[in-house]
């Protein structure tokens, strides 16, 4: 699920709670209206003469009025940031070269995550100026959908190959030596990942949880096989690991409630982050 999709998403899920609420306290006043009626009773207060009701009804209204604004207003923002961040297209990234260039990428987008969780995580990041958090926000849109295509690429070893090999050199400073021994291994264990059901491509539709257990399991100890091959004064720790991890390493859950109100969330399963 793409960022725009999931601000949307969640956008309308609070918009659709505030209606609800304000269609319910209405729907409350004309039943005790129609109550009174069969009950032979006075007619009651009217919308004026009831003011703790008109209010309520009021503020409700207001504040969907204050969040229809702000959806329109986050879509625009969205749309804006889309047009100034390239598309990755399948066809460029399965080409040979653009694939070393999302290594390079990934060598500078992957310390910056890093930063990003651990401004969220200390609840520093809503201190930042709106263009800093405008920026970052757009460098985590961009690869929401490159991780996925970068999933796909994991059917194809020796790509995905060179491109953990070219993120780790360009990240870890390795000389060509160095680095081809990584791409020589990385190649190795993304085939024997394939071979056991545990490609990107390959993750099941339901019951993902042991499917996870099971990859998380093979590629740490793929990480400790590739990270041996690294010269110690120049390793960094979990720098191998998230880069291995990359294919499944952002996922999206969205959740909602009975009341009409949700809520979607993005969780990060890389080494060194908390879930």
């Amino acid at each position: 699920m793409s960022v725009r999709l999931i601000l949307i998403v969640l956008c309308i899920a609070i918009v659709a709670g505030l209606w609800q609420n304000v269609w319910l306290v209405r729907e409350r006043r004309e039943l005790r209206h129609e109550l009174a009626t069969m009950r032979g009773e006075p007619p009651l207060e009217s919308e004026e003469e009831n003011p703790p009701t008109a209010r309520e009804i009021e503020k409700l209204t207001r504040a969907l009025h204050e969040e229809t604004a702000l959806l329109q207003a986050a879509q625009a923002t969205i749309i804006a940031a889309e047009k100034a961040t390239p598309r990755v297209e399948d066809e460029e990234l399965r080409s040979l070269g653009y694939v070393e260039q999302m290594g390079r990428e990934a060598a500078e987008f992957l310390p910056q995550l890093v930063e990003v969780a651990t401004l969220m995580k200390g609840g520093q990041f809503s201190k930042l100026s709106e263009a800093e958090q405008s920026r970052l926000a757009a460098k985590m849109m961009a690869w929401v959908n490159r991780v996925s295509a970068l999933g796909d690429l994991e059917e194809d070893a020796p790509k995905i190959a060179r491109f953990h090999a070219t993120s780790l050199r360009e990240r870890l400073h390795l000389d060509d030596v160095a680095t081809e021994q990584v791409r020589r291994q990385a190649e190795r264990e993304f085939a024997h990942l394939k071979a056991q059901g545990l490609a990107r491509p390959q993750r099941p539709e339901n019951d993902r949880e042991e499917w996870y257990r099971r990859r998380k399991l093979a590629l740490d100890e793929a990480t400790a096989r590739i990270e041996a091959l690294i010269p110690a004064s120049q390793r960094q720790p979990y720098a191998v690991g998230q880069s291995l991890h990359l294919g499944t390493g952002l996922r999206t859950s969205s959740q909602m409630k009975a009341d009409g109100h949700g809520s979607v969330s993005m969780s990060l399963d890389l080494p060194g982050f908390d879930r």
